[in-house]
């Protein structure tokens, strides 16, 4: 299934490639047999034989599915680098070779397109999302903590006149906390954008993104979402979920 932006192109060819090599397979076996029933029903017995460990009945979405392929000898394929790099694999070779699809050089080449395609999509992301964190949420985030800072003096200097319980304001703490977290977060995510846009092999940059800035980015992500969830809605600077999923007019600013 493509992302919405993605060409359909190279899916359909890779799939009718797929097709076309499993109806060449199935004439060759069928034409060993002179009565054609006779060969369909050893040619179905001979693929569910081969081929029945990817049927699966439950729920293909769930963890369940995971671990159950895990048993079966499946791949699992979780992110983009750990699927581009069977491209070129000796299996997926010689299927787009035999049918003059593919060489094994041109494979090669759709490859490193699309490592280096991800990797600039991925340094776009975080760059987007460290700007917008140094220019929207952190800027909103301090100034309602300046507004809950004034409140809370004042309350305490009430609370000591009129000899009532001291005041304690736990969201502004939690905000002190929270705010503290996003700066490091974010800091630790520029500090990786630095490093990958030094390095030279795509491949290498790629994996990196994998197997370290993506755990970053969603750590950033993590410190943010928490703090929208304890701001006052009219210091936050983008719609929040709310607004997207139940509000018909949202305001542009």
């Amino acid at each position: 299934m493509p992302g919405s932006k993605m060409s359909i192109a190279g899916i359909n060819t890779i799939i009718n490639t797929i097709v076309a090599d499993e109806v060449k397979n199935s004439v060759e076996f069928l034409s060993k047999y002179k009565e054609l029933t006779d060969g369909v029903t050893n040619y179905v017995k001979e693929t569910l034989k081969n081929h029945r460990r990817i049927l699966f009945d439950g729920n293909g979405y769930s963890q369940e599915w995971v671990i159950e392929s895990q048993k079966r000898g499946l791949l699992n394929l979780p992110t983009t680098m750990d699927a581009i790099k069977y491209m070129c694999s000796e299996k997926n070779i010689n299927l787009f070779s035999r049918h003059n699809i593919f060489t094994k050089e041109e494979l090669k080449a759709r490859e490193d397109i699309a490592i280096d395609d991800y990797c600039k999509k991925l340094v776009i992301e975080i760059r987007t999302m460290i700007s917008m964190v140094n220019t929207l949420y952190l800027p909103a985030v301090t100034t309602y903590m300046n507004e809950l800072s004034s409140l809370t003096k004042n309350l305490l200097e009430i609370s000591k006149m009129k000899d009532m319980p001291i005041f304690n304001d736990n969201i502004l703490t939690k905000l002190i906390e929270l705010y503290s977290e996003t700066l490091k977060a974010n800091e630790d995510l520029s500090n990786e954008l630095k490093e990958i846009e030094n390095m030279p092999n795509s491949y290498e940059k790629g994996n990196k993104i994998k197997n370290q800035i993506l755990d970053k980015m969603k750590k950033l992500r993590t410190c943010v979402d928490s703090m929208e969830i304890i701001t006052a809605k009219k210091y936050w600077p983008v719609p929040t979920y709310a607004d997207l999923l139940f509000s018909e007019n949202i305001p542009l600013k």
